[in-house]
C-alpha cells in the first residue's frame, strides 16, 4: 500500500487510533505491537504501552506473544482484546465480542463461514500464556495453528465488520484514505 496500515486514515483518526479507541473503554491498559507512529490520544485512553517482537517481524503470533510480555504482572483471570489495526470497523467487532459469553478459554469472531479469525478475540490472559508457552517458539507461527488449540466460544461478526484493508481498492471501498 506504500503506508503502514496503521497509519492509514478514516474519520479523521489513524486505524490504529481507532483500534486503540475501540479497545480503551474495556480494558485498563492498551499494548499495542510495531511501530504505531505519532499517536493523538482520546480522552477514554488510560495506559497504551508500544512493543516490538524481537526479533521484528516474526509474524503474528510473535507479536502476540511480546505483547503478552508486556502483561507479566497482570493476574491470569484477566481477559484480553486481540485486535488488528487494519479494520475500520474494528469498533463495531469490538462491540460483538465484548456482549457476547465466552468458553472457558474466551470468544473469537467467526465469519459467515464459521471461520475462527483469531486476530480478533477476547481471551482470557492464563489461557493465551498457555498457549503460547506449549508452542515452544513463536516466531512464524500462524494465528490457526495457536488458536485452534483454545477452547473458545465463536462469536459470529458480520463480514462487513471483519474486512480489512489490504490494498488500495478496499482501503477505499472502505472509506479509507490510501495514502
Amino acid at each position: 500500500m506504500g503506508t503502514a496500515k496503521g497509519a492509514l486514515r478514516l474519520g479523521g483518526r489513524t486505524l490504529v487510533e481507532r483500534a486503540v479507541d475501540a479497545a480503551a473503554p474495556v480494558t485498563e491498559v492498551v499494548v499495542l505491537v510495531g511501530r504505531p507512529g505519532p499517536l493523538v490520544p482520546a480522552a477514554s485512553w488510560g495506559e497504551v504501552v508500544t512493543t516490538l517482537e524481537d526479533p521484528p517481524f516474526g509474524g503474528p503470533v510473535a507479536g502476540l506473544a511480546a505483547g503478552v510480555a508486556e502483561l507479566a504482572g497482570r493476574p491470569d483471570s484477566d481477559e484480553v482484546l486481540v485486535l488488528p489495526v487494519d479494520v475500520p470497523d474494528v469498533a463495531g467487532v469490538v462491540a460483538v465480542l465484548v456482549a457476547a459469553g465466552t468458553g472457558p478459554d474466551g470468544a473469537v469472531a467467526t465469519d459467515s463461514t464459521g471461520r475462527p479469525q483469531y486476530l480478533m478475540g477476547r481471551y482470557r490472559l492464563g489461557a493465551v500464556r498457555r498457549r503460547l508457552e506449549a508452542l515452544g517458539g513463536v516466531r512464524d507461527v500462524s494465528m490457526r495453528r495457536w488458536g485452534s488449540a483454545l477452547d473458545l466460544a465463536a462469536v459470529p461478526v458480520a463480514d462487513d465488520l471483519l474486512r480489512d484493508v489490504d490494498t488500495p481498492a478496499q482501503a477505499a471501498a472502505a472509506g479509507v484514505d490510501p495514502g
